[in-house]
This record gives C-alpha cells, structure tokens and sequence, in this order.
C-alpha cells in the first residue's frame, strides 16, 4: 500500500464512514464502493477496507478500556 499516502488513507476512511453511517449498504460492500467511486483496484480497496476494519477495531477497544 506504498503507493496510497496518508491523506489519500484520510480521504478513504472518512468515505467510509459516511457510508457505514449512512445505514444504506452491508459494509461488506464497501470494497466495492471503494472501487466504484476511486477508480482503485480490487486488491487496494480489500487492503484499504481491512486497514479501516482494524482502525475501527482499535477505537472500540480503547473506548472499552476508556470507558
């Protein structure tokens, strides 16, 4: 994922955000999403879904541990 910088990864997390918030699709389609409206391949949108997956993952976990 070399070749995706850090405000590109901002661009993409914060779309998916919105189209988790949205409620209108399975998130199991975001790749797909990913892939229609940037144009990116079918491996980086897998890469870039899984990268925000874990993001999400990591949030929740320290919220717990927040409380």
């Amino acid at each position: 994922m070399s070749n995706i910088n850090d405000e590109q990864m901002i661009e993409y997390y914060n779309f998916l955000e919105e189209l988790r918030n949205s409620g209108k699709v399975n998130m199991f389609e975001a790749p797909q999403h990913l892939e229609d409206n940037f144009g990116l391949s079918p491996n980086q949108c897998l890469i870039i879904f899984a990268a925000w997956c874990a993001h999400k993952q990591e949030q929740a976990r320290k919220e717990e541990i927040n409380g």
